[in-house]
């Protein structure tokens, strides 16, 4: 009779263990991390409006698949450009260098609908960090003028991924993005500055490639 009692339990403790076990693994087999870039491509109403700073090639990303059906992204991006010219009438020569910086974080609904094809829905708010450094020298005098400001987007994505192998993908995303901008800031200080704010909804795509560990 022991013995039966023993039996049982361990049966019984089996039956327990094995889909905790079964999940667990499934948990962990779910959760990986890769590395990938992005092309993004807006199309702008203005070269100079903040739409048009806000398209960085390339980006960097961070997928990290931290259940089945949901992914965390890191995004970042960097872009600097500079352009100098001279005067000929005084020697004069004025340097100008912009940057933008994109620091974002991707949060994603995946699932998939066959085993090469993944579908991506989800939100990717992003801070933006603008600035503009203007050198004009003549003679022996250099002055020197920064213009910086932050900008928060926020897009709504679409899109899916196909997977060449089980470690690489690429893909392609669509984006409609609201951008809000702040105050411009000012070094040295403008004191009849005028204040001006910036707000726009437009599209963007996304073409990603990524290598999973």
């Amino acid at each position: 009779m022991k013995r039966k009692h023993v039996l049982a339990c361990l049966l019984a403790a089996a039956a327990v263990s094995i889909p905790s076990t079964v999940s667990s693994q499934s948990s962990e087999s779910s959760f990986r991390i890769g590395l990938g870039t992005a092309l993004s491509f807006t199309i702008p109403t203005d070269d100079n409006s903040p739409v048009y700073y806000n398209s960085i090639v390339p980006e960097l990303l961070l997928p990290i698949d931290v259940a089945e059906n949901f992914r965390l992204e890191p995004v970042f991006g960097i872009a600097q450009g500079t352009s100098k010219s001279e005067s000929a009438n005084n020697g004069g020569t004025q340097t100008r260098t912009e940057s933008v910086m994109r620091l974002g974080l991707g949060l994603i609904y995946k699932k998939m609908l066959n085993s090469s094809l993944q579908m991506n829905i989800g939100v990717r708010p992003s801070a933006l960090f603008f600035s503009s450094k203007q050198e004009e020298g003549s003679g022996q005098s250099t002055s020197t003028s920064t213009l910086s400001n932050t900008a928060i987007n926020i897009a709504g994505t679409f899109g899916g991924e196909y997977f060449f192998a089980k470690q690489f993908s690429m893909g392609v995303e669509a984006h409609i993005n609201y951008l809000s901008q702040g105050e411009t800031s000012h070094e040295p200080a403008m004191p009849n500055a005028s204040k001006q704010t910036y707000s726009a909804i437009y599209s963007s795509t996304f073409l990603t490639a990524r290598l999973y560990f």
